[in-house]
């Protein structure tokens, strides 16, 4: 479209990381990087989701850098990604009839969890590769703790007159 810019999608791990996940012998709808890149692309925007406010997003719209970036996506990030991503594609790969091992890459998903839920919770710090410590976000304050909601009983009756407000009213309607 004219006059239209192509949305920036996030890629936290790389092609080549990716490959050291995967089966050698992938099939040919999965057999070179483009094919392999929507993966990455989605695994890298679930990414930011699962560290939740944790980690401020940027003016680029997300957490952290891209792995070809300078600085580079932190080590954390990329080895979480990587595997969220080859969990995707193990599960394309069963949809396609070639399950790999007992489990169709859940105990990879599983370990992609983990690891977010890790630096979600600050287990796991996250240092970018030029050894700077990301910015963590503020957790929101909420500004109606302690604040009692005012909700009236009573309702209205078939003749919309102003039932009476005393426990129990609302049940008659």
């Amino acid at each position: 479209m004219i006059g239209r810019e192509e949305e920036k999608v996030a890629k936290y791990t790389s092609d080549s990381n990716l490959l050291r996940e995967l089966p050698t012998d992938l099939p040919e709808s999965l057999d070179t990087e483009a094919e392999r890149l929507p993966y990455i692309e989605q695994a890298s925007a679930m990414a930011d989701a699962l560290v939740g406010p944790r980690y401020l997003i940027g003016a680029g719209g997300q957490a952290f850098p891209d792995i070809t970036n300078s600085p580079a996506t932190p080590a954390v990030v990329e080895i979480a990604a990587r595997k969220l991503a080859a969990s995707m594609i193990y599960g394309a790969l069963g949809v396609v009839g070639r399950g790999i091992g007992p489990d169709g890459g859940q105990a990879l998903y599983e370990e992609a969890m983990e690891w977010f839920r890790r630096i979600r919770e600050g287990e796991l710090p996250v240092i970018g590769s030029d050894g700077t410590d990301y910015a963590v976000g503020t957790p929101i304050a909420s500004t109606t703790s302690g604040v009692e909601p005012t909700f009236r009983r009573g309702g209205y009756d078939a003749d919309g007159e102003l039932m009476d407000e005393t426990p129990g009213s609302l049940d008659r309607l």
